[in-house]
């Protein structure tokens, strides 16, 4: 199914979540406001550890998120400590963050209803893509309907593709996982946006870390691709691949946009 046109707006009540998820400065601390670039680990990290915690998700021990588990450089660090010195004067004020982000995806169910499932698209590049797309092929090789792979806690979809990524997955995301569209939230006086327009964030609920993909959701952008394609002679081969790239135990993805 396809995405509504029309959003209804929500105005974000705590400053430091407005901060993380707006281009509004909120309490002027110095986060980067999501999405921001690969490199912003301290937004994403803390952003996927607040969502997991207001949705009561936990990852198995040693089945790291990576960029949850990413450290903050020096700079980011400074400001994350000044946070969590917030918190830790103020108790209270994570939970109060904690139920605004469950009104907030509630809200966002309310702006997608009637729909159950939305049909999104996550291009990415790099390692990440060249693993996961041959992954696809040991799947097609062994007739699998689907394969599960490493997906961290929250990322970033759309109803498009980037054309200078190497590979895109599109596939129906259920309405339950998405934890909020761009589109959605109030803006400032004299900005005609407060989001990314047109993107989705989808949890990843799973203990392990994996997500169900189908085989054939998995594609290339452009053809020949930056990296090499596995030729698997044999079906042991494919399976011994695949078993290897889905593994999360300590390895976290590495998802690039």
């Amino acid at each position: 199914m396809t995405a509504p046109s029309t959003p209804a707006l929500y105005q974000i009540l705590d400053p430091d979540l407005l901060e993380l998820l707006t281009w509004d400065k909120g309490n002027n601390r110095g986060f980067s406001h999501w999405p921001s670039g690969d490199n912003n680990h301290l937004t994403y990290g803390l952003m996927t550890w607040l969502v997991m915690r207001a949705l009561k998700v936990e990852r198995f021990p040693w089945h790291p998120d990576s960029r949850a588990a990413k450290k903050p450089d020096v700079p980011q660090a400074a400001v994350l400590n000044g946070f969590l010195k917030t918190l830790m004067a103020d108790p209270a004020k994570l939970d109060r963050i904690c139920q605004e982000i469950l009104t907030i995806k509630l809200h966002t169910w309310w702006y997608l209803r009637p729909q159950r499932t939305i049909l999104l698209s996550r291009s990415i590049s790099g390692d990440y893509a060249a693993l996961l797309y041959n992954a696809h092929l040991a799947a097609t090789q062994l007739e699998l309907s689907h394969f599960w792979f490493p997906v961290d806690g929250l990322t970033s979809w759309g109803t498009g593709s980037y054309p200078n990524n190497s590979v895109v997955v599109k596939m129906e995301i259920d309405v339950d996982d998405i934890v909020w569209v761009g589109d959605i939230f109030q803006h400032a006086p004299g900005s005609s946006s407060a989001g990314e327009s047109g993107e989705y964030v989808v949890m990843n609920r799973a203990c392990d870390g994996r997500m169900k993909i189908p085989t054939r959701a998995v594609s290339l952008i452009n053809s020949p691709p930056e990296f090499e394609l596995k030729n698997f002679a044999y079906k042991h081969q494919a399976k011994a691949y695949l078993k290897q790239a889905s593994t999360t135990l300590d390895a976290p993805a590495a998802i690039r946009f």
